[in-house]
């Protein structure tokens, strides 16, 4: 390796470049950028081939720079072949298509490029116009690499030696049938050989693409291989979806990425004179305009096809499968227990949540096609598995039903669990653990469990946050493909699921609306809900001068001169409560208008169905009495 001088911080572009971000300058027309090489950088797009920048603006970018006479390198550090339709539905080959156009020079395999198994992507590599690197994985057997380990390109002169290293949490980072046969060496050792050997080879610069990353819950970080191998001038990463808006220096290797989903575009300038290195991005708030023409053709292309791939049928529902917004994001469904089945079916794990509100639509009796699918979840998630407490469970749904009965993204739907709550009680108070099965036993809280969820909860999506504490165990694919493996491994759909399984019960519970005249009075208004069976008592405090003339329930009168509070027992339906006050001031219209009933007061059930706090005018108050769990 030859560096000319130590890593600079900072260098001046000329003055004819045109600045779009504190980081990074884009050459104008007639911009002079001879005597720099720039590296152009992406990672963890996961097939959001179009979504953000997309490819369009990394190829038109390369050519700009190009075009300003510098030398451009194009690398991508992982998680790229797999994620959407685009990119599923064509097993990663569409991708090819469009890094080959692009001009990628090099990229080394993330965790789920590893998706379609190893055989798949030891074929795709050998279809792209370029090197697949990860030294670091080899096949048990006879220690040969699967892929590429490094190579050499030279540019105006310059050598640059480029290895790969792919994180070696792969082996539980994709299904594990998918990684089977293979050996993920320690990174840091093969860094260390891969530096030795390019320095041999006379390499002026030496980078690294690596899909490690820089999560704390990462045994073995970027900075961490940085920090032990010296001789490392960049390092391009990937795997932590990390956002480094001018990069990172550890021990002399200046560590660059981007984030995710082609949002930010990274560029790495190194000028050629005097050895000096700045990384920094194009980031999505630069709005960068640049455009492709081919590279838009040729997506727009893929997409025609993949219209007609959408169109497979892979199942058949004889029964109308319910994932309208207004009923994932407040209930059980039949279609969020069918995906929340298709988790368990994939992982094998003991029970699963998927937040209703990552289902966006129903489907429709008849068939059911691939497209279907892609419409009901069409985040490009993946399935996760964690080992997590029984603890955390009971907490986990304690924060999926805390707004019910209002609408909530983050509602649980669920495999293997069934729980009972109580909507009348305080959110975070309403599930007794006692009242939780898992696969159809009692909630151990201290047991661990292997859970089944998508990679947004898993990450603490939706506040799920008790949820992160516990490392990722297995990544399958997608949801999408879980429910396609598990559709088209049933017989019949209407004979499981014709309705929801009664997997999540609320205790039954009633709503009492209160409403009043006031004539001069301050009078009880709101509404409470409280469980079936449950007592209510109102109190009702007239002011001076005042008193309480009748209550009627449901349009009837239930009591006449009650005095100043009146309680409802055994409240077993919705009820509609109005307090009928009387002053020596003139009568006010009221619905009933008798004087002095001579008859007894009706006493009619009293009920409540669905608001959950009780909005009560000073002076008067509620009182509920009903079923509460011992803690």
């Amino acid at each position: 390796m030859k560096r000319f001088l130590s890593i600079a911080l900072a260098f001046v572009m000329a003055f004819s470049l045109a600045a779009v971000s504190s980081a990074v300058t884009i050459p104008s027309d007639g911009a002079d950028m001879s005597g720099k090489t720039v590296i152009i950088h992406t990672n963890d797009s996961h097939s959001r081939v179009d979504e953000n920048y997309g490819f369009t603006a990394v190829s038109a970018l390369k050519k700009q720079y190009e075009a300003a006479g510098a030398n451009v390198l194009v690398f991508d550090a992982g998680d790229t072949l797999h994620g959407m339709p685009i990119a599923t539905m064509f097993e990663g080959e569409s991708i090819v298509d469009i890094l080959n156009l692009v001009g990628y020079d090099a990229m080394t395999a993330g965790n789920h490029d590893f998706n379609y198994g190893s055989d798949k992507l030891a074929e795709l590599a050998g279809k792209m116009d370029f090197p697949v690197l990860a030294a670091n994985v080899t096949y048990k057997e006879t220690s040969e690499p699967l892929l590429g380990t490094n190579t050499v390109i030279v540019r105006g002169g310059i050598k640059f030696g480029v290895f790969g290293l792919a994180s070696p949490e792969t082996v539980y980072k994709t299904h594990p049938d998918n990684v089977a046969g293979l050996d993920f060496l320690d990174p840091i050792e093969t860094a260390s050989l891969q530096v030795a050997e390019l320095n041999a080879q006379g390499c002026d610069y030496i980078i690294c693409i690596g899909h490690i990353g820089l999560d704390e819950s990462t045994e073995i970080t970027s900075a961490d291989i940085c920090g032990a191998v010296d001789g490392i001038d960049v390092f391009i990463d990937g795997h932590s979806h990390t956002v480094l808006p001018q990069g990172m220096t550890v021990n002399g290797t200046v560590i660059a990425s981007t984030g995710e989903y082609i949002k930010n575009i990274g560029v790495v300038t190194i000028d050629n004179a005097t050895g000096a290195i700045e990384a920094g991005l194009v980031a999505e708030t630069d709005a960068y305009e640049g455009r492709d023409d081919a590279v838009d053709e040729l997506i727009g292309g893929l997409r025609t096809e993949l219209e007609a791939l959408l169109g497979e049928v892979v199942g058949y529902t004889d029964v109308y499968l319910n994932g309208e917004r207004q009923y994932v994001r407040t209930q059980e469904t039949n279609l969020g227990d069918l995906a929340a089945d298709a988790l368990v079916y994939v992982s094998g794990a003991d029970c699963a949540m998927t937040n209703g509100g990552g289902i966006r639509a129903s489907i429709e009796v008849g068939d059911i096609t691939k497209g279907d699918l892609v419409t009901v979840f069409p985040f490009g998630n993946y399935v996760v598995t964690k080992h997590v407490t029984g603890s955390a469970i009971h907490d986990m749904l304690e924060h999926g039903v805390r707004a019910y009965p209002e609408s909530l993204g983050g509602f649980p739907q669920v495999s293997g669990i069934e729980f009972k709550f109580d909507p009348t009680a305080e959110a975070y108070d309403r599930v007794d653990p006692k009242d939780v099965l898992v696969g159809g036993e009692p909630l151990e809280l201290e047991r661990e469990y292997l859970f089944a969820t998508n990679d947004f909860i898993a990450a603490g999506g939706d506040g799920y946050t008790m949820l992160c504490e516990f490392p990722i165990a297995t990544e399958y694919a997608g949801l999408d493909e879980a429910l396609i493996q598990y559709i088209s491994s049933l017989q019949s759909i209407g004979s499981i699921y014709s309705a929801p399984l009664g997997r999540i019960q609320p205790y039954p519970y009633h709503t009492v609306t209160i409403s009043s005249t006031a004539n001069g009075t301050t009078a009880p208004t709101g509404s409470k809900t409280v469980l079936d069976g449950a007592s209510l008592t109102i109190d009702m405090k007239p002011d001076a001068g005042c008193y309480v003339w009748y209550v009627s329930v449901n349009g009837e009168i239930v009591a006449v001169r009650p005095g100043n509070s009146i309680t409802f027992e055994n409240i077993t339906e919705d009820l509609n409560v109005f307090v009928c006050f009387k002053a020596d001031a003139p009568a006010v219209n009221v619905p009933v208008t008798p004087s002095e009933p001579s008859q007894p007061p009706k006493t009619g059930a009293v009920s409540m169905t669905a608001a959950a706090i009780c909005a009560i005018a000073s002076g008067a108050a509620l009182a509920v009495s009903g079923r509460k769990w011992e803690r």
